[in-house]
């Protein structure tokens, strides 16, 4: 066998590989649905900052405290 003939059966060979590899995904939709405003802002169902019965968690910011959230259980 000559050299062309390898040559061209190895890029023959190249891109019938490449032509079963290359799946083409299809798109995706182009709308997701929205989340209801509860779901993304969830103040409305958070602990009160008074953590009755829990410890609260707060960090110090230059304009006051920031509310975390509530953890642990305060023994009575």
């Amino acid at each position: 066998m000559n050299v062309a003939a390898i040559v061209s059966r190895s890029i023959v060979v190249i891109l019938a590989i490449l032509q079963l590899a290359c799946h083409h995904t299809p798109p995706a939709k182009p709308y997701l649905p929205s989340h209801p405003p509860g779901e993304m802002f969830p103040r409305a169902s958070s602990p009160p900052p008074t953590c009755p019965g829990q410890y609260p968690s707060v960090i110090a910011d230059t304009n006051g405290d920031i509310f975390l959230g509530c953890w642990g259980n305060k023994a009575d």
